[in-house]
Parts: structure tokens; sequence; C-alpha cells
């Protein structure tokens, strides 16, 4: 395989089928890398990009830097104030803005594991798609092969994505697409027709400790720690790391706890805090702690299974169910995976809070 591959952590079958195509010659134009956030699709992209122009070691430091004409790397946007159809992508964006984002860049180009975090960012705009059309008009040498990488492409709405669709049917020579998402299901089906789905995996678990160390600096003790809560995801470590997780998952404990002993204000201001700090994405992160405890409760009930999340926790899990015996924790991990989906459709946190909170205790008294 590739040394430009090497680099890449993990995702040996996605890697070894870009290998393929380019051996066999026949590389489409069209890809979409599918799989959940932060476990290297972005990397995977710009290193088979260098792959791709492997004889031309200038072009390979363009690609790095992400500069144009060579790589066209797009992502979702602020709207600016009074931004109409006309305006460019960056025209209407204050200047303290677009600093802003240029810082991000940066982090991302020295860090291609790194997450951009562009306030009100919440799509991308057709504008960004014109800016696109604009970069494939640009004649450059035929040699070079150049990119268009598109990031969280299920931020794109409809009318960009039909935008879009007319240069995936009639690329120019020597320019390839590439889609980055965890939500292929939200691209429409003809692009999805156009283009070579590559399908990512999650991480093993010794793979994303391996990233948290060398492009995180997260020390191996903690990262060991984070990487049994984060599903092989370099994106879910990160934010629970910025989230203090070890008073976090401490905090899931005592949540679980108030909840089956029916000390509802104790478990709903444990949430409250949570959401105040870090939003209704920290708050599914959170209940994704929860989660894992009551699975190691599970687990320890079965004198075989002793692979906890928890580790350092056994003595606090057997104590746990010996205080409560009728908890019925297949139940309670149901209604948790339940209540987390609720939390993306702008419902009352309190209601939905207390909802989770009053089944857990009723479910642990067999009610």
């Amino acid at each position: 395989m590739s040394d430009f591959f090497n680099k890449i952590i993990g995702q040996k079958k996605s890697k070894l089928v870009l290998t393929k195509l380019i051996n066999s010659r026949r590389v489409p134009h069209a890809f979409i890398f599918s799989g959940s956030k932060g476990i290297g699709k972005f990397f995977t992209a710009i290193e088979f990009a260098k792959l791709i122009n492997q004889n031309d070691p200038a072009t390979q430091s363009q690609i790095n830097s992400l500069s144009e004409p060579f790589i066209k790397y797009v992502f979702a946007l602020p709207r600016g104030k009074s931004e109409s159809g006309d305006d460019g992508p960056y025209d209407k964006l204050p200047k303290s803005t677009i600093e802003s984002i240029q810082s991000e860049i940066k982090e991302k180009i020295n860090n291609p594991y790194y997450f951009l975090k562009i306030e009100n960012a919440n799509t991308i705009k057709i504008s960004s798609i014109r800016d696109i059309i604009r970069f494939l008009n640009i004649y450059y040498q035929p040699e070079i092969k150049r990119f268009v990488i598109i990031d969280d492409a299920h931020l794109l709405n409809e009318e960009s994505q039909n935008s879009l669709l007319k240069s995936l049917e009639e690329p120019p020579e020597n320019v390839y697409f590439i889609l980055i998402t965890d939500k292929i299901e939200n691209l429409l089906k003809t692009i999805h027709s156009r283009s070579f789905v590559i399908n990512f995996e999650n991480l093993l678990e010794d793979e994303l400790i391996e990233v948290l160390k060398k492009y995180f600096e997260i020390e191996g003790v903690l990262a060991s720690r984070v990487a049994k809560f984060s599903n092989g995801s370099v994106n879910k470590a990160v934010k629970l790391l910025e989230m203090e997780f070890e008073t976090l998952s401490e905090k899931a404990i005592d949540f679980a706890r108030f909840s089956v002993m029916k000390k509802y204000s104790s478990a709903l201001a444990i949430i409250n805090e949570i959401n105040d700090k870090y939003d209704t994405t920290g708050v599914k992160l959170f209940i994704d702690l929860v989660n894992m405890w009551f699975l190691d409760t599970s687990k320890e009930k079965c004198s075989e299974l002793k692979d906890f999340y928890y580790i350092g926790k056994e003595e606090s899990i057997s104590k746990f169910n010996k205080r409560f015996p009728k908890a019925k924790q297949e139940d309670i991990i149901e209604n948790l995976n339940k209540y987390s989906n609720y939390f993306d459709r702008n419902l009352n946190l309190n209601i939905i809070s207390l909802s989770l909170i009053f089944e857990i205790a009723a479910i642990e008294l067999g009610e």
C-alpha cells in the first residue's frame, strides 16, 4: 500500500479500494466518503489527492495547504447580514468571522483530524456551489489532477445538490470530487448514482488512542479511558474531553443513581447543568455515558462479561446492582436510546428529561 496511505491510522479496507482504483487507471471522477464523524475521511481525501499527484512534489505541498487551484475545500458557512443570492460565500461576512474561519482552516491544515468550529455554520450555501463552478472553469495544466472536497456534504440543501449535480454529470478532465458525509441518506439518489461510494469503518480502540495521542497530545491513560466511550470516533472523543470527561462520567453515574432513587430534582439539575454548558449536543453525549453505565451494570450480572466501559468502577457497579436488584437494564437502555433522539427535535428539555427520569424510576420498580 502507498506510503501516503500509511500516514492514515486505520481504514485498511478503504485505503485498499482506493489503491486498487489508482492501479487500475480507472479512477472515478466523483466519490462519496461515507462514515461516522472523526474517523479519517478528510485525511484520506487529502492523501488520495497527493497520491494521484505523486509525481509532482510541489503540487503535493499545495494540496497539504488546501491551496487553490489544486484543492477547492468547501464546508458550511454562516449567512452574512443582508446576504443575497448574488453575493459570494464570504462577501457579507464580517471581518472577524472571516478571520475566525481562516484560523480554523489553519488548524485543519495542521491536524487533518481537527473539526472546524464555525459559529452558525449550518448549511453549505448555493454561493459556495457557484464558487465551485468558477473553480472548474479555471484552465490548468492537464498533468495536474485537481480536487473539490466538500466536507459535511449532507449540509447541502436540495437546490445546492441539484446545482452540484450538473458538475458531477460532466466534470472537467482531471478534476475529481470527494463528498464527505456521516449522513449519506441526506444526499440525493442522483448524486449517489453518479458517485463511487466508499464506506469508512469506525476506528478500533487502539487506533483511536493513537490518533488522540499523536494529533491531540492526549496523555496515554486519559486517551485509553475516553476511547472506550467514543465508539471509534475521534470527534466524539475530543468533544467528551472538551466537556471535562472525568467529571462528566462521574455525573453520569450520579444521574443514574438519582433516577432510580426517584430523586427527580437532583437528576434534572444535572441534565440542566449539562445543557447550560454544552447545549443539546452535550446532553446527547451525556446520555450516552449514562447508557454505558447501565450497560456495565448489566454486564456485571453476567459473570462471563467483564469488559467494562467504566474501568476502575467495578466495586461501584457491584454495589449499584446490590442496591437496585430490580433494575431492568435492558428496558432502561432502550429508553435512553429512544430519548436521546428526542433532544434533536427542539422539544422542551425539562419535559423530555423528566419523562426519561420517570421512566427509569418506574422500570427500576418493575411498574
